[in-house]
């Protein structure tokens, strides 16, 4: 999320969005898919998805869904929880992707890691010190919340109606971890992530929320078991 003064981009009163912010949106959406299914095989197999076999092609596949699921309501409810705050203060609002970090989460993510960048909020307008902690905050929290529906419709499907759906059980519990995983990363106080904005404007909410997604990522690890 950043802001400039004078945008490069066409100034638009109306929060409808328009086909270059779309496509943005997409391109985003297609490589952070590719870069966590990429991961998700490789912990799986042990290779990416290039060395995966005829086999390992199925196996991709079924997490390049997953995690597009995954990604599509983590990804995408952050970024534009961040734009739909910033329009609500009076402000211009507008996804852009970066394509160089696109590509540098793609290549590290052959080496088994994913680094989460896909690009930036652009906003014009002067906000205030809460006006921007408030919109930095939006956006790791909507992972949070999007983290706890995962998690609560997963106890409920696999739990109370005894699905046993291998696919669904995977749907569930890496958007549970990938909504965490990306919280969890927003929110370090560093650079230009939304920790930082969120810090300097309010270090007891900003660690409440750190805290609360410190939980969930300890949860999903195995170190904290319920029942």
């Amino acid at each position: 999320m950043r802001y400039y003064p004078n945008p490069y981009y066409e100034k638009k009163k109306k929060s409808k969005f328009n086909p270059i912010e779309l496509k943005h949106l997409a391109y985003a959406w297609v490589a952070i898919t590719f870069a966590f299914a990429n991961v998700l095989v490789k912990g799986q197999t042990g290779s990416s998805f290039l060395g995966v076999g005829s086999y390992g092609w199925m196996i991709f596949l079924e997490y390049f869904i997953i995690s597009g699921i995954a990604v599509g309501f983590g990804f995408l409810f952050h970024e534009l929880a961040h734009r739909f705050v910033a329009r609500k203060f009076g402000m211009i609002a507008e996804f852009r992707a970066s394509m160089m970090m696109l590509l540098f989460a793609v290549l590290i993510s052959f080496s088994g890691f994913v680094f989460a960048a896909p690009g930036a909020v652009l906003i014009m307008g002067k906000p205030t010190k809460r006006q921007n902690g408030i919109i930095s905050l939006s956006g790791p929290l909507s992972n949070l919340i999007m983290a706890v529906i995962f998690f609560i419709v997963a106890v409920v499907v696999l739990g109370a109606f005894g699905v046993t759906s291998p696919f669904i059980a995977k749907l569930f519990m890496y958007g549970f971890m990938i909504n965490t995983w990306l919280a969890l990363f927003n929110l370090i106080p560093i650079s230009l992530l939304d920790g930082r904005k969120i810090f300097n404007w309010n270090k007891a909410v900003w660690g409440i929320t750190a805290g609360f997604a410190v939980l969930l990522f300890a949860l999903q690890m195995g170190m904290i078991r319920f029942g």
